[in-house]
């Protein structure tokens, strides 16, 4: 599992140092080539440009499936508070 986030504006001291580092770590599918084939890319999205767009087509970006299941894990906790009952 490759598990990507992105830089973090706010963990820096200053805006320069944010500039020197925002950029140089960018998944793209050339990357990938180099990658196992049953690695797996996840990351919680949004993204900045952490990752390319092109690596979506990547069978192994599993990263919308998981903002999917994410969704539903937030709905399922939030009836569950309510009280309410799924039908």
């Amino acid at each position: 599992v490759l598990y990507m986030t992105r830089i973090q504006r706010e963990r820096f001291k200053s805006a320069e140092d944010y500039q020197k580092q925002s950029g140089i770590y960018i998944l793209t599918s050339e990357k990938m080539k180099q990658a196992k084939s049953d690695m797996i890319i996840l990351h919680p999205l949004p993204r900045v440009n952490e990752i390319s767009v092109d690596v979506d087509d990547d069978p192994r970006a599993c990263y919308f499936e998981q903002a999917l299941c994410g969704k539903y894990i937030r709905m399922a906790l939030i009836m569950e508070l309510l009280g309410l009952k799924a039908e």
